[in-house]
């Protein structure tokens, strides 16, 4: 073995560790005298005892050739002296596993073994064998206990996976119950309570996304798609009665709780700024019915007046919050026939009149009709006033114009047919002038420094200062209410009823100075007296409203004075730009053009198109670099005009459908504007002809579809154009008779070829389609697919390219034809009004309910839809998330405590409207 200092000494090695042919070596070499051999006697023959040793060290440094075997194995036979004594130590303990070698000794072990078996004894072979198997041993317990890890892991993994999914589903689930709970809520509230209606079809939403919720969504949005503002809980229960300040800075609102007998009265101020504060009013008379009473505030919206039938005064200081009201008078001694009572501040607010008419007077009343009585609203002081000023016959109001010197009184003659009205001096009682009258005139209001008087067909306003002896405005419409503020006029169109809440649409005028026009939609059916419109002169105005328990602020968008009106006849014509900022109408014989804003131009027809019925005009917006122009066509001409849109100067437009001999041939069946701006027209022969759209020269065709002989019947269906989106040169086609064997090609009409024949079953009957807004198929906006509608109204898909068809989806009750395709594919449709449908299945999405209003002309551009009625114009958006955002922006912070608890919600409880609250 190595000596550590570079030669080796001797070691003993025992025998019994030597291999059968390592002995007989030793014997041999000891017979030499190179080892010395020392055998120990054993009782047993069997086991070798004894040692075997190297005769003297000289050899190991003499003897060359063992010297260089020796420094040659130098790292082994360290090695070696090492693991032959722990082998021997192992061998002589019973060969224990706990003295085998492991780790890098073994693996060091293990290679010298398998290099030098020979020079190892049994012992130490058996020593390393023994380790290696223990080792082995060790790994299959190693693997068996990965493995368990593993399958455990992978059980784990798998239980968590199904966990999650379960928990997903789970979850799913209560989103989906929590959208419904919610979608259902809204519709149950929409009347009496539009702002939880607006968060609970936001918050359904925001749950989840189903077709359930986005109906509900959509029906909230087309209430509130003008509301900039919405507040609820600022009084208790609804209002009954509301009253406004002129500027609308000060707001007091009568309502009930459900099933109280009293009416609170409460003062909200800041409600014009979108920051409306409450204030309870006390002192309100127990028992107080609207009916019961009349109440004034004054301009400066410091006080607040309350009258009613017996002749009580009471008068409130709203800039002392909790201050009771001063009682001015107790109930008057009784008279008969009590009318309405009215009661009214000067400008300034120093002096309060108080109007009080009946029918049956008293004895000290001198026949009069009317009581007037007039007080200080400092002191609360009773002031003079002559009651002279009620002498005339039937008086019916009276109010102080100016700072109550005069008294303006209204009456009636001839059993209320006929109105007049005077200005007397409040002193003297004597007559300073009359304003108007007698004259027709349906009803009389005042109106901030004027009076509003309703005569046939029409309302003027007339000032009350002396300067003014004429009326100053005096303009026609339907019914017409005043405001709460007395500074506006606005016409309700007739309301809109559904099972998820009424709304209106309205038009606000302003004649005090130059008619302006404005119009918006409103939640409820009746805003006679609830509706507060604040600005003036061309500035924007603010609508205040108040529905149920909500108070609403909305911006209406300015209209011209020619949209605002009703179109004289139903079938009169209209058309929209591209982008819907300007709306042209056919009406009364003339073409108008209104927009950008509020600008309008008009022009008359020519002779022959004014005499013609309005449903037989039709009117296409084209557009072209320079101007776009307004093709006024009917399908009983051979001829068309086409007009600039911004100058209204026109030219004559003819064609050539190549059917000479039969002029009824030219007459146009359909005229459209394909991508590449082409004017394409389907004669009544079946042919096409391409026109320019700057000249309205003929610039292509005729191209035969087939030979049809022309001629129409009296509900012989008309053929239809629809341009292929993505394709500029393309149109889809369908002919009458294509109509009734479900035929439909496309068209490319620069190469007069046709590009697609679709064949399926019947479209649906199109006698009664409006030509001028539904068609029979349309495109997904890529141009890549078309519906149309089978005979059972059942909406058919089309691969065009493919020409294959896809499975129908279910049937669309009552549906007359389709508008268009919003971008993320959801289906326009006429039925019983606009409808929004799933692609897919048709499943209902949408519905904007038409009410008394019929479409005229319709634009998608984008996600924004532009709708023309015979009422106005309409902008909408097609997106849910355009109409959450919407409804959100209107929202006044999350869900208040009494929303949250409704008793009918459970698992939408804590679901917050809208995604940031």
């Amino acid at each position: 073995m190595p000596d550590g200092q570079g030669g080796f000494t001797r070691r003993a090695a025992p025998i019994r560790q030597l291999s059968s042919g390592q002995a007989a070596l030793a014997r041999a070499l000891a017979g030499r005298r190179l080892l010395v051999w020392d055998v120990v006697e054993r009782p047993d023959p069997s086991v070798r005892a004894g040692t075997v040793q190297v005769v003297h060290e000289a050899l190991l440094r003499e003897w060359e050739r063992p010297a260089a075997w020796l420094h040659e194995g130098a790292d082994f036979l360290e090695w070696h002296e090492r693991t032959a004594r722990d082998a021997a130590e192992w061998d002589g303990a019973g060969r224990p596993d706990g003295l085998l070698p492991h780790g890098a000794r073994l693996a060091e072990g293990l290679q010298w073994l398998a290099d030098r078996p020979d020079d190892l004894t049994d012992t130490e072979r058996a020593y390393l064998e023994a380790g290696r198997r223990r080792q082995r041993r060790g790994l299959r317990r190693l693997w068996g206990v990965t493995a368990l890890v593993t399958v455990l892991a992978v059980l784990a993994s798998t239980l968590a996976v199904s966990t999650y999914r379960a928990l997903q589903r789970d979850r799913a689930q209560l989103r989906t119950a929590a959208a419904a709970e919610l979608g259902t809520l809204a519709a149950d509230v929409a009347d009496r309570s539009p702002d939880s209606a607006f968060r609970y079809a936001a918050g359904a939403w925001t749950a989840r996304h189903t077709p359930q919720s986005q109906q509900a969504l959509f029906a909230q949005y087309v209430r509130a798609a003008d509301v900039t503002s919405s507040h609820s809980g600022l009084w208790p229960g609804s209002a009954q009665w509301t009253s406004m300040s002129p500027d609308g800075r000060t707001v007091v609102v009568l309502s009930r709780r459900d099933g109280a007998v009293d009416l609170t009265a409460t003062v909200v101020t800041g409600a014009v700024d979108g920051r409306p504060r409450a204030t309870p009013l006390r002192g309100v008379p127990a028992g107080l019915r609207v009916q019961d009473f009349r109440d004034a505030i004054s301009a400066d919206g410091r006080r607040y007046a309350l009258v009613t039938l017996d002749g009580r005064v009471l008068l409130w200081d709203l800039s002392a919050a909790g201050a009771r009201p001063r009682k001015l008078s107790a109930a008057l001694p009784a008279r008969g026939g009590v009318e309405f009572p009215h009661v009214d501040f000067s400008d300034d607010g120093t002096r309060l009149l108080h109007f009080f008419p009946f029918n049956e007077p008293r004895p000290e009343d001198d026949g009069r009709k009317a009581l007037v009585r007039l007080w200080d609203t400092d002191s609360g002081r009773a002031l003079p006033v002559s009651q002279r000023v009620v002498e005339q016959q039937n008086p019916t109001m009276a109010w102080l114009p100016g700072d109550g010197e005069r008294v303006a009184v209204a009456g009636s003659r001839a059993k209320g047919e006929q109105r007049y009205l005077d200005l007397h001096d409040t002193a003297s009682g004597e007559r300073v002038r009359r304003v108007y009258g007698p004259q027709p005139a349906v009803n009389q209001e005042p109106a901030g420094r004027g009076v509003w008087l309703d005569v046939a067909g029409g309302v003027r306003w007339y000032s009350l200062y002396p300067e003014a002896r004429q009326p100053v405005r005096t303009y026609s419409g339907g019914v017409t209410f005043r405001d709460l503020t007395g500074t506006h006029l606005y016409r309700d169109a007739t309301p809109v009823s559904g099972e998820t809440g009424d709304y209106r649409r309205v038009t606000v005028r302003d004649p005090r100075e130059r008619d302006r026009f404005w119009s918006l939609t409103l939640p409820g059916r009746d805003g006679s007296r609830a509706l507060g419109v604040v600005g003036e002169g061309s500035g924007p105005r603010t609508v205040l409203a108040v529905e149920g328990d909500t108070l609403l602020r909305s911006r209406p968008e300015p209209v011209s004075a020619v949209a605002n009106e009703l179109f004289s006849r139903s079938g009169d014509a209209a058309a929209l730009s591209p982008d819907g900022s300007r709306t042209a109408r056919l009406r009364a014989g003339r073409l108008e053009v209104t927009g950008p804003g509020v600008r309008t131009r008009h022009t008359l027809l020519p002779g022959k198109m004014r005499e013609v019925d309005g449903w037989k005009l039709h009117l296409t917006w084209v557009t072209r670099k320079g101007g776009d122009a307004l093709l006024v066509w009917s399908d009983y001409f051979t001829y068309a005009r086409l007009y600039d849109a911004d100058t209204l100067r026109s030219r004559g437009v003819t064609w050539d459908c190549g059917r000479s001999g039969d002029p009824t041939a030219n007459q146009p069946q359909d005229i459209v504007q394909t991508g590449d701006g082409d004017l394409v027209l389907l004669c009544l022969g079946d042919t096409l002809v391409r026109l320019d759209p700057r000249s309205g020269v003929q610039s292509g065709g005729p191209v035969r579809l087939e030979h049809t002989p022309a001629g129409r019947g009296m509900f012989q269906d008309t053929g239809r154009l629809t341009t292929r989106p993505g394709h500029p040169h393309q149109v889809a086609v369908v002919t009458g008779p294509w109509r009734a064997s479900g035929r439909i090609e496309l068209w490319d009409v620069r190469r007069g070829t046709r590009v697609a024949r679709l064949e399926g079953g019947p479209l649906p009957n199109g006698s009664f389609l409006d030509d001028d807004v539904e068609r029979w198929v349309v495109f997904t906006p890529d141009g890549n697919r078309l519906a149309a509608f089978d005979e059972e109204r059942r909406v058919v898909w089309w691969d065009v390219d493919g020409e294959r068809p896809e499975e129908p989806t279910r049937a669309i009750d009552d549906a007359t034809g389709f508008l268009g395709v919003a971008p993320d594919g959801t289906l326009l449709v006429v039925s019983s009004g606009v409808s929004l449908v799933s692609p897919d299945d048709a499943e209902p999405l949408g519905q904007l309910n038409g009410g008394d209003e019929n479409l005229h002309a319709v634009r998608i551009d984008g996600d924004t839809l532009h709708l023309v009625t015979e009422k106005g114009a309409r902008t909408l958006r097609l997106s849910p998330s355009a109409w959450q955002a919407t409804l959100c922006a209107a929202l006044d912070g999350p869900n208040s405590r009494a929303q949250r608890g409704r008793p009918v919600l459970e698992a939408a409880r804590n679901t917050p409207p809208c995604p940031s609250t």
